[in-house]
């Protein structure tokens, strides 16, 4: 049985981060695509994209379906990202597809709070978002961005069926993963 690695923590964990954070540069000056890794519990399921946006804390990724589709735009703590494919046969495969197909203006994000800043963005195109809390491995909350500052957000609730169901108020420093205008998101967003 393969044993992994322990998640170094303090002083080694932030050289760690630095270390990866150039590389995410890198993806990003180049437009590269790239397989990232970060659930423990699921060590086989990937997203795979063009990396949009770096900060100490988190990436944002342009995400693609298996099938080349723009999915929209994906965050994801640093911290979680355990493994990252690049040139690999099945990201150049998607790369090919996506070139092929009509794609969708990509948005950089160059500022330094990328959830704040996705979540600005959302807001601003009036999309979509699910959202994970404190590592919950579920999307506990899907809706449009109703309002936010520094610290908080206030959304109203949608169910898959474009119902309203109330609002949900959070911290977004317990945001561990965001999603805007996937998929499913924008099917919500035709039906509402």
């Amino acid at each position: 049985m393969r044993r992994r690695k322990k998640r170094v923590v303090g002083k080694d964990q932030d050289k760690e981060i630095m270390i990866m954070n150039k590389y995410y540069l890198d993806f990003k000056k180049n437009k590269e695509m790239i397989c990232v890794y970060s659930d423990e519990t699921d060590t086989e399921s990937f997203a795979t994209g063009y990396v949009v946006g770096v900060s100490d804390d988190d990436i944002i990724l342009y995400h693609l379906t298996p099938n080349g589709n723009y999915d929209g735009y994906l965050l994801l703590p640093i911290n979680k990202v355990f493994l990252i494919e690049h040139d690999t046969k099945y990201s150049n495969k998607i790369k090919y597809i996506s070139e092929k197909q009509s794609k969708q203006n990509i948005q950089y994000f160059d500022e330094e709070n990328l959830k704040s800043c996705l979540i600005k963005y959302a807001f601003e195109n009036d999309l979509i978002i699910e959202v994970q809390l404190i590592n919950s491995g579920l999307n506990d909350v899907v809706g449009k961005v109703f309002s936010f500052d520094e610290e908080t957000i206030i959304i109203d609730k949608y169910t898959e069926y474009g119902e309203k169901d109330g609002q949900a108020i959070f911290n977004i420093l317990d945001i561990t993963r965001l999603s805007c205008d996937n998929e499913e998101e924008r099917i919500i967003k035709y039906i509402i």
